[in-house]
């Protein structure tokens, strides 16, 4: 959804204010538009009175932009958003409850077609439902791919790769169009009532595809479809045919530690389970003392980027600039792994930490890790506090998990303590960590 999407967070921003409200001295309302709307005005109530009710300024809320027989819904609806947000994606029950309210809301409002705020709300609705159910077909989609490979020493490499790109290119057909389209059939709505800027094409001329352009992520792949086709390139011009089994074989097994290891996907929820948190969520909300996931800016369709940014190019520098950066990005660049787009992240200096326990005291293991996320850090890795596995070591690019020995001695006593601490760079950033038991 980019960096500016439509998120009510009507919970969480109530808890973020009553936290911080007794070392701030004042306030002022500020967000960087239309869709921060429920938000900017959810802030300003508490402070003018930190004890505002939250069920009764939603009820309000609802009273005030859609009318009293409205309000209960719009404010059951705007909770039901936030709840969307909550846990893995796929096992979330409520987003298609969520979208059936809003779409009701929207067939019982008299002034729909003017009022942003039930068009902006329904947006995001079937969005969250698009997402969904787009992430539930590319998973299957890749799943799919994955078993073609697994055919490869039997069948050969290319062959295993075209059956794998074609079950990938399953995608190219939208799951839900009837959802997609009502999406799309809200975006001259939106600009016509309030001028929301919802792609960086015509009409709508967005600053760029990150700043709440959400249209123009419709078509972002979810799964790893990007990183595999540019992987089957190279995979197709290895020399040899082990060579070419052996990178397939990686492919389909990029998750597994093996018998008594441990893979954590750092970025994914409910995909780790050993990092250190040293405050929890709801002492540390701005993450300023403990671990959050974070994201990197990252879109996979780089030729619809070339096209938008030509449009506008003479008309803003500051677009000629980005195309040029851009440009030079996209010129053999990397596609990035789903587990590469997101990692855990801590800033101002905290370090990051991760725990194992119940480890073989007689085992060797060895660690891999990968360095990726928007900061770019210097970090350096200490075992146990006592040993050093790394000194300052810069993010590589090109993006690759790297291994590193540990000595048996670190896991002896059958647990592990990683911990990363920054050198240079904005913070830490992780994005996968493998402790493989070595046979």
């Amino acid at each position: 959804v980019g960096r500016e999407p439509m998120m009510p967070l009507p919970k969480m921003h109530r808890h973020i204010y009553l936290r911080y409200k007794d070392v701030s001295d004042g306030f002022g309302t500020y967000s960087d538009g239309i869709h921060d709307d429920f938000n900017k005005q959810l802030w300003s109530a508490l402070g003018w009175d930190p004890g505002t009710d939250l069920d009764s300024f939603l009820l309000e809320y609802g009273k005030v932009w859609w009318g009293p027989d409205l309000a209960k819904d719009v404010a059951k609806g705007l909770s039901m958003l936030e709840e969307n947000w909550i846990g893995p994606n796929l096992e979330n029950k409520t987003i298609p409850q969520t979208l059936e309210l809003w779409e009701s809301i929207a067939e019982r409002s008299s002034d729909f077609a003017s009022n942003w705020r039930s068009q902006m709300y329904l947006f995001r609705a079937r969005f969250d439902r698009y997402v969904q159910e787009k992430t539930r077909v590319e998973a299957k989609y890749e799943a799919e791919a994955l078993a073609a490979l697994e055919k490869a020493p039997q069948i050969g490499a290319g062959p295993a790769i075209e059956q794998a790109l074609t079950a990938l290119a399953q995608a190219d057909a939208p799951p839900l169009p009837d959802v997609r389209n009502g999406i799309e059939d809200l975006g001259p709505l939106l600009l016509k009532s309030i001028g929301y800027q919802l792609s960086v094409k015509e009409p709508y001329k967005a600053r760029n595809s990150e700043r709440g352009a959400m249209l123009d992520w419709l078509d972002q792949p979810v799964n790893d479809r990007p990183w595999m086709e540019q992987r089957f390139e190279e995979i197709l011009e290895l020399e040899s045919k082990a060579e070419q089994l052996a990178a397939i074989d990686e492919m389909i097994h990029w998750t597994d530690p093996g018998p008594g290891g441990y893979y954590d996907n750092l970025g994914a929820v409910g995909e780790f389970s050993h990092v250190v948190y040293q405050k929890t969520w709801e002492e540390d909300p701005s993450a300023c003392n403990s671990p959050r996931v974070a994201f990197p800016y990252y879109k996979a369709d780089k030729a619809a980027i070339a096209e938008t940014m030509d449009t506008f190019e003479e008309a803003n520098s500051t677009f000629k600039e980005e195309k040029e950066a851009g440009g030079a990005q996209s010129r053999g660049r990397q596609e990035l792994r789903m587990s590469w787009q997101s990692q855990i992240a801590s800033q101002y200096g905290t370090p990051l930490k991760m725990h194992y326990e119940n480890l073989d005291p007689e085992a060797q293991y060895r660690l891999k890790v990968t360095y990726a996320g928007r900061y770019r850090p210097t970090m350096t890795l200490t075992l146990n506090d006592t040993y050093s596995v790394h000194g300052p070591v810069k993010q590589p690019q090109p993006i690759w998990p790297v291994e590193y020995y540990i000595p048996q001695e670190a896991t002896r006593g059958g647990t592990l303590d990683l911990e990363w601490n920054l050198v240079e760079g904005r913070g830490c950033m992780v994005s996968e960590v493998w402790l493989i038991k070595v046979p």
